[in-house]
């Protein structure tokens, strides 16, 4: 399993589940969106098993207005050195900016944390407000 971090934004911690071939997938009670370079902002498809949220739909619906392109499809884990944001939606919460992303890992019985993305690590230079999660939010 993956664990999403969202101290910077509160003592969350959210579960992300993944199929077999470490593609992320969905909170277990949100959608997930990241940000590649070049404006490309990717959620699972439907037809992968995720649900189709109201509020990933809002997202879906809207990003365009904020300058990026859409794309439905995989999130590899493997490609997390090069995303730029991470956030999820759901209909309590609309938008929640994740800020870091662990991989707990199991040896000899006990479990230890490896560090795969933090906010802190992307590799862009927007100010604050210029976050996408923050355009669509508003």
């Amino acid at each position: 399993f993956v664990s999403w971090d969202q101290n910077a934004y509160g003592d969350n911690n959210v579960t992300i589940t993944h199929n077999n071939e470490l593609q992320l997938l969905e909170g277990l009670t949100s959608n997930l969106f990241v940000l590649y370079p070049g404006g490309i902002l990717r959620t699972p498809a439907v037809s992968d098993g995720v649900l189709g949220g109201y509020a990933r739909q809002l997202v879906l619906n809207n990003a365009a207005a904020c300058g990026v392109t859409v794309e439905v499809g995989p999130i590899f884990l493997e490609d997390a050195h090069a995303w730029k944001e991470i956030f999820l939606t759901s209909s309590i919460s609309l938008i929640v900016p994740v800020s870091k992303l662990i991989l707990p890992t199991r040896t000899t019985g006990t479990y230890q944390v490896e560090d795969i993305w933090t906010m802190e690590k992307r590799d862009c230079d927007k100010k604050d407000d210029q976050l996408l999660w923050k355009k669509l939010y508003k």
